[in-house]
């Protein structure tokens, strides 16, 4: 059983069009990524990555480094490779509530146990039953103007399902919503995010506005902690809610599904610590039946094939996914993604299925 030799880690900047604003903060077009490799004794190499939400998980990028260059390295260096989920478990206990440097850790295990075994990571996760995914793209809070003509861009790019980023303002963002439905009628199947910008009143009525617009879901309206909210916003403004902020742990996913909180749930890798936490946030929706959507914020290909590879193993009908990001963004060092008029073709080779360019 080959055992882990080395942990590397590098830094990557990527760079969107332009700077994304969402209700919750701005993120600014250049994003900073952590790279992280795992190398075997039998010089294979598994790439994983962080590119932490400080806002979400309080974690920074050079905290994410810290920790794993003074504290993990030196627990993963001798390890079997097979015994890396065990070993990454002790660490948590260890250190706790580091989700961003565990998601570095887990997605260069898959990676790296994928590329040993020369299959990919859907495999390892019990076979995928689709081979490409539907996305969304989200369009980010300004001016109507701006916000209907990216919105028809995106129509015009092949995309058939849009997320709208709203701010709070309940009257100014019913204003956004309709005018980009009515720039893009059918075309388009159209989701809109709070990111917890209302008051459980102001969502409830935006709520009943989007249902009558033919919105499909409403995203975390209400503040992350305010699960009371989530529930009135959801009984009363007769629209399918999703939870994101809310939705962080296992014990998050359980306690949100067993209170009939929400409708759908929005899994990020970084949030929840990589692709095992993950799966097993995405079985407990399966036994409750609620539909997942896996958001990558901003990440390179290496993140964002993690998801894919999730996202092929998710149970029809599948909704579109959030990984629409990297269509648009520049200075990805890693290719090995493939994308077709708003969908995306799953990774097929060993592991995470990307390479440096």
């Amino acid at each position: 059983m080959p055992k882990v030799v080395s942990v590397k880690l590098f830094q990557v900047t990527t760079q969107l069009p332009a700077d994304f604003v969402v209700a919750s903060t701005g993120i600014s077009r250049h994003r900073e990524h952590l790279i992280c490799e795992l190398e075997s004794e039998d010089g294979v190499v598994g790439l994983g990555e962080a590119c932490p939400l400080p806002t979400f998980t309080g974690e920074t990028l050079s905290e994410v480094e810290t920790i794993i260059r003074k504290h993990f390295a030196e627990l993963l260096i001798g390890t079997d490779v097979y015994r890396l989920p065990r070993r990454l478990e002790e660490i948590k206990r260890k250190y706790p509530y580091h989700p961003a440097a565990y998601a570095a850790i887990d997605l260069a295990y898959y990676d790296l146990v994928g590329k040993i075994t020369r299959l990919p990571v859907t495999d390892l996760l019990g076979g995928g039953c689709r081979e490409r995914v539907p996305l969304y793209k989200a369009v980010g809070i300004g001016s109507i103007a701006e916000m209907r003509r990216e919105a028809r861009e995106l129509v015009e790019s092949g995309f058939r399902c849009i997320k709208i980023k709203v701010e709070g303002n309940a009257t100014l963002d019913c204003q956004r919503v309709l005018a980009i439905r009515q720039e893009v009628g059918d075309a388009a199947r159209l989701i809109v995010d709070g990111n917890e910008g209302y008051s459980v009143g102001d969502a409830i009525r935006v709520g009943r506005f989007l249902a009558e617009a033919g919105v499909a879901y409403f995203e975390q309206p209400v503040h992350r902690d305010n699960l009371e909210g989530l529930r009135m916003v959801r009984n009363a403004a007769g629209i399918p809610l999703m939870a994101d902020e809310s939705l962080c742990t296992l014990r998050d996913a359980v306690r949100l599904a067993e209170t009939r909180s929400v409708d759908l749930f929005g899994v990020k890798l970084v949030k929840c610590g990589g692709i095992g936490p993950a799966k097993q946030i995405i079985e407990v929706a399966n036994q409750y039946a609620i539909p997942v959507v896996l958001i990558s914020p901003f990440e390179t290909a290496i993140g964002v094939a993690a998801a894919l590879q999730l996202a092929a193993t998710l149970p029809d009908p599948i909704e579109p996914q959030g990984l629409g990001t990297s269509v648009v963004m520049t200075g990805d060092p890693f290719a090995g993604l493939q994308w077709e008029r708003g969908e995306m073709l799953v990774p097929q080779g060993p592991g995470l299925g990307v390479r440096m360019k």
